[in-house]
């Protein structure tokens, strides 16, 4: 009887959760490339001509209730403006300055193959500004005035 009991209770601290009572494990879920352009529009309203995007959206720290506050959400996205926005995007704003040098060393890996060549990115202080006071992301837009391409970077 001893030894089935000894079995038994073996059998039980293998099943038992490693985890402290109460506490849930949290999940990073997966990561996809979306291509839903009313994600975006509902983001940036303010920026017409858009005719084609990818974008991601990631859970840095997923809920667990041991962490204080809510998750915190990062957005990224590849935007392509039509032939008359891009004309519209060069005098948008007057302050554009060359990108850092290391600016894609923050794209994430799906979308860093739809960066076409690294060519000549700016950035405006102003134009992201103007951008993020409708979004509920705040980032910045590293631009490629020539191609008419937008890449948002930011959080919540």
């Amino acid at each position: 009887m001893i030894v089935i009991t000894a079995a038994f209770m073996t059998v039980l601290a293998g099943c038992a959760d490693s985890s402290p009572q109460g506490a849930s494990q949290a999940v990073q879920p997966e990561v996809r490339l979306q291509t839903n352009i009313k994600t975006v529009t509902d983001l940036f309203p303010k920026i017409a001509g858009i005719k084609d995007v990818a974008w991601l959206e990631e859970v840095l720290n997923p809920e667990d209730p041991r962490a204080p506050g809510p998750p915190i959400h990062e957005f990224q996205a590849l935007i392509h403006l039509d032939d008359a926005a891009k004309q519209k995007l060069k005098g948008a704003a007057t302050d554009w300055k060359p990108a850092k040098p290391d600016w894609m060393a923050a794209v994430h890996p799906l979308l860093n193959p739809k960066i076409a060549a690294p060519g000549s990115w700016v950035q405006s202080d102003a134009y992201s500004r103007e951008f993020n006071s409708t979004s509920r992301y705040y980032g910045g837009f590293t631009v490629n005035l020539t191609e008419g391409v937008l890449y948002f970077n930011g959080g919540t």
